[in-house]
């Protein structure tokens, strides 16, 4: 009883040696599931729209994201190449703020209309001398000191006083520039005066020429710097942006799903026969090579026979190629395996002649062929030896009174076709008629 135990051990070697017998029947099961999942595939696939309208839209999102991204680059790029520019070319920039010249004027108003007073026109004699748009009359001066005239705009900056008159400032980092601008301002105010002669009169006086310390300029220079470090913290942020953008993953096509269906299909399908051929092994608990009789049997080996020889057929040769190297198999005759089990037998038998061999295989065996081969090779031993090959279909009552009139019997089991549970009933029956069991042929 303990050996029957025994079988609820997985023998992974004789698992796989059943694999290799069934090796049709695997790859049967494995191609009807690659083509019936690749199929599957097909059907669902072939007309869904779905994943590439939603393919199409993350691309453009995606594109539309680095195309902002491109052009925000560019715009700071081109803004702090302006800026440097600027920083280059501009007077103001570029002036030593604790050595500067600064140049101050008043413009005093006389109204016309006695009703009127200074401070009513200072805005307007204000703006047509520092407005925007209105500092075109500073175009020659800017051309004969090799500068643009935005440069020379930003060195006048004004104030209306509480008087009514307006006070000019001139900044600039050398008197002679200076006084060209003041004679242009000067020029400016004569025309203000002429064009408005009928509502006022005005004129630029007190003018002061100096050197001091501007604190805006200092603050106006310091902010270049930290403009120009936004700008490129900015470019940073935007390449940041850009890098981290992950661009969509294209649908995969329909035939590249039905290959995958099928290949998903031939792997299910292979586990699927897997788990069936072991469900099997586990259950139905088969004798499946030598060992097994030993192990399971406690009896000896009389010899071991290929099933495809027995039928007569070549076994594939993958297959064979396989179990040879496996050392699962070998590659004796069958001529040659009779001619073992004859002398294994006429060995092991001692004084016993009459055998009897028992125990049910496939109709696919021949073995009454089998038996008459081996008889013949014992005859040649000794006259007296018979070899009688008990019928499968017969009851036990008529096994036993087969058995009473032998002298020893051999059972015969056949590869992944006797259990355990048979064959040990078989060894009981010998056990209970006290009859010798010689050994196990392996059909």
């Amino acid at each position: 009883m303990n050996n029957s135990q025994n079988i609820f051990r997985m023998n992974v070697r004789n698992l796989w040696y059943l694999i290799l017998l069934k090796i049709k029947t695997v790859a049967l099961f494995s191609i009807v599931g690659a083509v019936a999942l690749a199929g599957l595939y097909y059907v669902q696939n072939k007309d869904n729209t779905s994943e590439q309208e939603a393919y199409d839209t993350q691309l453009s999102y995606y594109n539309t994201q680095v195309n902002l991204c491109n052009e925000n680059i560019t715009n700071v790029q081109q803004q702090i190449e302006d800026l440097k520019a600027y920083k280059e070319n501009s007077i103001l920039m570029n002036i030593d703020p604790y050595d500067e010249v600064f140049t101050t004027g008043y413009v005093y108003i006389v109204p016309t209309d006695p009703e009127k007073t200074a401070a009513d026109y200072a805005n307007m004699v204000a703006g047509s001398v520092t407005g925007n748009g209105a500092f075109d009359y500073l175009e020659s001066v800017a051309t004969a000191h090799g500068t643009e005239l935005r440069y020379l705009q930003e060195l006048i900056t004004y104030a209306v006083k509480d008087g009514g008159s307006v006070l000019i400032n001139i900044t600039g980092n050398d008197a002679e520039l200076n006084e060209a601008i003041y004679a242009a301002i000067v020029e400016q105010v004569e025309t203000v005066s002429e064009e408005y002669a009928d509502l006022f009169t005005c004129s630029i006086t007190d003018v002061v020429t100096a050197r001091r310390v501007d604190n805006n300029i200092v603050t106006k220079q310091s902010n270049y710097n930290t403009q120009l470090q936004a700008f490129n913290q900015v470019i940073t942020t935007q390449r940041t942006t850009l890098k981290n953008l992950v661009a969509p993953s294209a649908p995969q096509s329909l035939k590249v799903k039905v290959i995958k269906g099928g290949v998903f299909g031939f792997i299910l399908g292979f586990i699927l026969v897997f788990v069936v051929i072991v469900i099997v092994y586990m259950i139905k608990q088969a004798i499946q090579n030598e060992a097994d009789v030993t192990s399971y049997m406690g009896e000896k080996n009389l010899g071991s026979f290929s099933k495809d020889l027995l039928k007569g057929k070549k076994a594939k040769l993958l297959t064979r190629h396989v179990m040879k190297k496996l050392g699962w198999v070998n590659d004796e005759s069958t001529e040659e395996t009779v001619n073992m089990v004859a002398t294994n037998i006429a060995n092991y038998s001692g004084d016993s002649r009459k055998l009897v061999a028992i125990g049910k295989v496939s109709e696919k065996i021949d073995t009454e062929k089998l038996r008459s081969e081996i008889e013949a090779r014992l005859k040649k031993r000794n006259a007296d030896f018979t070899l009688t090959l008990a019928p499968d279909a017969m009851t036990s009552a008529e096994e036993r009174e087969i058995l009473a009139k032998s002298d020893a019997a051999i059972i015969l089991a056949e590869k992944n076709g006797t259990n355990v549970e048979e064959a040990q009933s078989e060894k009981q029956i010998l056990t209970d008629l006290k009859k010798e069991c010689i050994g196990v042929i392996l059909l």
